[in-house]
């Protein structure tokens, strides 16, 4: 039952003993005018039905009651479990995000074929490499980089760089392809080598 639905409950509630107390206050009021024809009066009982009448609204106001060496504590029930259900709500929440998380970052990390990131990296951290394109083992990087062109991390494609050029140290990556770098690098396994 939610904490709204057991405030409603308990308005009603309160509503509903109220309305007898008084009832039965009035009724012990007009016995002595109808029946004993004396003036009406409010006597102990009366007195006593009236405090019963109002002590449904003012008990949830009041957390400790004294008297005749007894202490009595209201215990705060309803908004102990409301605080409870929200704190497992925000919990069950939490969790849920940091597996989605982790499935975003295990998505993200195996997004690209690894030999295929380590050239994506070498362009970005090694202070000397050179494109040639007349080397018989370039040309697998050759279509590595043609790849990187396509998904819009390198600025330049393989056809567009001249032979010897110098392109390391980031010269041409976009910052997409950086960003994919430096955001890889942060989420590697345990078992990769990257420095």
């Amino acid at each position: 039952m939610t904490g709204s639905k057991r405030t409603e409950k308990s308005f009603y509630v309160s509503l509903t003993f109220t309305v007898v107390a008084l009832v039965f206050a009035l009724m012990h009021i007009f016995h002595f005018t109808l029946w004993d024809k004396k003036e009406p009066t409010f006597d102990k009982v009366v007195v006593g039905i009236l405090i019963a009448a109002v002590l449904p609204w003012v008990i949830d106001r009041i957390e400790v009651i004294k008297g005749g060496g007894f202490e009595i504590r209201q215990r705060l029930d309803v908004h102990d479990q409301e605080i409870a259900t929200q704190q497992k709500k925000l919990a069950d929440q939490q969790e849920q995000l940091a597996k989605q998380q982790e499935q975003l970052n295990d998505m993200f990390f195996h997004s690209m074929e690894r030999d295929i990131f380590d050239t994506l990296k070498n362009l970005l951290v090694q202070e000397t490499f050179t494109h040639n394109p007349d080397d018989p083992y370039y040309s697998l990087i050759i279509d590595q980089m043609k790849h990187l062109f396509q998904l819009g991390y390198l600025k330049n494609s393989p056809e567009e760089l001249r032979a010897h050029q110098e392109i390391g140290q980031g010269r041409i990556l976009t910052d997409a392809g950086k960003r994919f770098v430096e955001a890889r690098t942060k989420l590697r396994l345990p078992e990769d080598s990257y420095s």
